[in-house]
């Protein structure tokens, strides 16, 4: 079992950390750490271990930072639980053509990636279009994807340069090799279509810094067939997450609860029981992951 605890904060700037007493005015130091050596001015990112924040009691107003005997201005930065990011995917196109009064537009999905939204890049037009895409295997048998649907220009969303739009299509999920976007062009001409793509969302989590490992001490109580495990660290720490390795069985699905304080407590019998407090968390493990 491991514990481990969050990069819950960053200091911005350089030199030494020094921890304050509740008594800030009278800058009483009682307790330092030096910063690793600057190479130039600038902006520093500065991790904060869970020994400072420890010392600090959690509470960051408690900290400062001497260049010497110059105090030095910081700022303090707390690391989201996670960060998402859009990447736009171009799908290159094959061929243009138009016959008769229909225009049509063949891209490539190379890799047969599944998708179920196309992103259209057009040059601005004041156009309502009959389009229907399909899509092929072998760029030769052509298969539905979605029937025939309205392109509309209030369904547009303006770039910013001004010139141009962009069509957020929905599709069923789908992985063909090709696709082929057709339109009617009856009445009007093609569109002038500069793009194909799709967006992938991705989610970063933030990390985890891993704290000294704790004193683990283990009672098995018999008569309610509980386990209770204690973890003690040698002072007081910030844990925001916990980790559970667990070797065997292969399968397993066990409900726990997570408390601040010993939940265990003396019956009239003398046995030992869990008291009826709320617990912190509740939580489930199982072979699947942690929930």
């Amino acid at each position: 079992m491991k514990c481990f605890h969050c990069v819950s904060a960053i200091l911005v700037f350089l030199f030494i950390v020094c921890l304050l007493d509740k008594d800030l005015s009278a800058q009483n130091i009682t307790w330092r750490a030096d910063l690793p050596a600057i190479s130039g001015n600038g902006f520093y990112k500065i991790p904060l271990s869970p020994q400072l924040l420890s010392k600090a009691d959690n509470k960051l107003n408690r900290i400062r930072i001497f260049e010497g005997d110059t105090e030095v201005p910081f700022l303090i930065k707390k690391e989201m639980l996670a960060t998402s990011k859009s990447t736009f995917h171009a799908l290159p196109v094959l061929e243009r053509a138009q016959r008769d009064s229909l225009g049509y537009i063949v891209f490539s999905n190379e890799n047969a990636l599944k998708f179920s939204k196309l992103n259209l890049t057009i040059k601005r037009a004041w156009v309502t279009k009959k389009v229907k895409i399909s899509g092929s295997f072998d760029g030769e048998n052509w298969f539905i994807v979605r029937s025939e649907f309205l392109l509309n220009t209030q369904d547009a969303v303006e770039n910013e340069d001004e010139t141009t739009v962009r069509y957020v299509l929905n599709l069923p999920v789908t992985d063909y090799k090709f696709y082929k976007i057709e339109s009617d062009n009856r009445d009007d001409l093609s569109i002038n279509i500069l793009a194909i793509g799709y967006f992938i969302q991705t989610t970063v989590n933030r990390n985890y810094n891993e704290l000294p490992a704790p004193t683990v001490q283990r009672l098995k109580i018999t008569d309610t067939k509980t386990d209770l495990f204690k973890l003690s660290f040698n002072e007081p720490l910030l844990v925001n997450r916990l980790t559970f390795e667990i070797n065997k069985p292969h399968f397993f699905l066990r409900y726990a609860r997570l408390y601040s304080v010993n939940p265990l407590v003396k019956t009239q019998t003398g046995k030992s029981k869990i008291s009826d407090n709320i617990p912190y968390t509740v939580m489930s493990l199982s072979s699947e992951g942690f929930q």
